[in-house]
């Protein structure tokens, strides 16, 4: 919807028609209108535009936007506390790939709400240079537990990509983060995944 502005007017249309039908059935006028031939025609084309348009958000849904509810977020300007201000950035995070050790990075959780920043280095080139990071934590049977995902990310001139999370939302654990090239770049399926656990603050 950001990057197709006219997607949200049609919805504002479509939000406004909806409003507008209960606005006659509470007049009692619904009923007439609906046996009328004509109208019922307009109404059938009507209700195809807005079928067409939930297609069309739920194709962006599932192509890799940030779902609603997502913990993991391509910018840290939406993290902010329950005031209204912006959260302060508790530290900065480079994942590697490691050799020989059971994480590639240990996170550590401060005491007060915080952002977290993760700059991660793909281990595969997508061209265009577009990535997609999802965060999953893993359950003690080893399962993975979907944190968030984040699509569209460019990385910067060392070829990092950054992600941000709410040090408040995600408790101490195991993680897989994973990168992968964006939908429309040569890499779509190619996974880079690195371990990462978040860890409690360290008592003074």
């Amino acid at each position: 919807m950001i990057a197709n502005p006219e997607i949200v007017h049609e919805l504002e249309s479509t939000a406004r028609l909806k409003v507008g039908l209960h606005a006659l059935n509470d007049r009692g006028e619904l009923e007439g209108l609906l046996k009328s031939k004509a109208f019922f025609r307009d109404t059938r084309y009507a209700l195809a535009a807005s079928i067409a348009i939930l297609a069309v958000c739920a194709l962006l849904y599932f192509r890799g936007g940030a779902p609603p509810t997502s913990h993991l977020l391509a910018s840290m300007s939406t993290l902010v506390d329950p005031a209204g201000h912006l959260m302060p950035l508790a530290r900065t995070y480079a994942i590697l790939r490691t050799r020989g050790t059971d994480y590639d990075a240990l996170v550590e959780l401060p005491t007060t709400p915080q952002a977290i920043e993760l700059r991660v280095l793909p281990e595969n080139s997508a061209h265009p240079a577009r990535y997609r990071v999802s965060l999953a934590r893993v359950t003690d049977d080893g399962s993975l537990s979907t944190i968030g995902s984040v699509a569209g990310l460019i990385p910067d001139a060392n070829g990092f990509v950054s992600v941000y999370f709410d040090s408040s939302k995600l408790t101490h654990g195991r993680y897989q983060l994973t990168v992968r090239g964006d939908v429309d770049t040569d890499v779509p399926d190619t996974e880079s995944l690195f371990r990462i656990k978040l860890i409690p603050p360290a008592l003074d």
